[in-house]
């Protein structure tokens, strides 16, 4: 291989993991918007039970509070879904007690977990397989 064609094939490759970079880097923008969002859900299905405590009447909370608490759920889905996707675009898969690890990793280097399948499994979604 030539001089040149080392050159164009780092190139190449820088371009490739500056890509990842950005796209990772737009999902984490993502995932942060929707975290706040969260948050802000919480804090009204929170000031909603709250205010009807005071009232005395806990009934008159239900329906923003199933109303918040459906929209949490969706958007902790949507969570999920976009770290799904980076641990994709980079390759890795997350074990159960959180590293992350390459894809092709057979056991966790931190706990010892053992991965079957090759599948990745995000936190809340089980993924352990008995030892």
């Amino acid at each position: 291989m030539s001089f040149f064609d080392k050159v164009k094939q780092s190139a190449a490759e820088a371009a490739r993991l500056a890509q990842m970079t950005l796209e990772v880097t737009k999902l984490q923008t993502q995932i942060s918007s929707r975290e706040k969002e969260v948050e802000r859900k919480q804090l009204l299905a929170g000031q909603a039970a709250l205010d009807a405590y005071k009232a005395g009447d806990l009934k008159a909370a239900e329906r923003v509070v199933a109303a918040q608490s459906a929209s949490i759920l969706a958007l902790q889905k949507e969570v999920q879904r976009l770290q799904s996707r980076i641990l994709s675009l980079k390759n890795e898969k997350l074990c159960p007690c959180g590293s992350h690890l390459p894809q092709h990793a057979l056991f966790c280097s931190r706990c010892g977990h053992k991965f079957t399948g090759g599948a990745s499994a995000l936190p809340g979604e089980g993924g352990r397989d008995p030892l």
